[in-house]
């Protein structure tokens, strides 16, 4: 498995981001839900990178309401490639 990290706060770091934006197949976050558009990462931001990119969003709680803007499913997701 690879990976990489990337400060998405960083503008440093933005041309790392948008060059795997342009190579993947998929993106997937599970940032609150307000994270993502203020990043300038929303589906819609990605899409004019890349036109057939999936975008993958998991969230741990409903995206409405009054949990709507929690963060609840990083142990979810990471736990499968923790060894």
């Amino acid at each position: 498995m690879r990976q990489t990290y990337i400060d998405l706060k960083d503008p440093a770091d933005r041309p790392r981001f948008d060059n795997l934006i342009r190579a993947a197949d998929v993106f997937v976050e599970n940032y609150r839900g307000d994270s993502m558009p203020w990043l300038g990462c929303s589906p819609q931001a990605l899409a004019l990178q890349h036109p057939d990119i999936i975008y993958a969003s998991l969230r741990g709680v409903i995206n409405h309401g009054a949990w709507a803007n929690r963060g609840a499913t990083l142990h979810y997701f990471t736990a499968p490639f923790c060894r």
